[in-house]
């Protein structure tokens, strides 16, 4: 079993790239993009989701995710 540390991420929402996004400490990538759309509901698309851009402050790795607001469900996605 592996242990997760808490790092901090960047996250912002896809559709925004010029946004400064919301500093968050989680153990994932995909951690901080639900994080961010439970503390910010953010407004949804016609499907009830949310594509956000996840980065780690460390590495500087991006990550999409979309982010089904009703159930908290993530799935990664192409950034744009």
């Amino acid at each position: 079993m592996t242990i997760q540390s808490e790092r901090w991420f960047n996250v912002r929402l896809g559709d925004r790239p010029s946004h400064g996004g919301q500093r968050l400490v989680e153990i994932s990538h995909e951690a901080a993009g639900v994080a961010f759309a439970e503390d910010w509901a953010p407004h949804a698309d016609a499907g009830g989701e949310v594509a956000v851009i996840v980065r780690d402050e460390d590495t500087g790795v991006e990550r999409c995710f979309r982010i089904e607001l009703a159930t908290g469900e993530a799935e990664p996605c192409e950034p744009g």
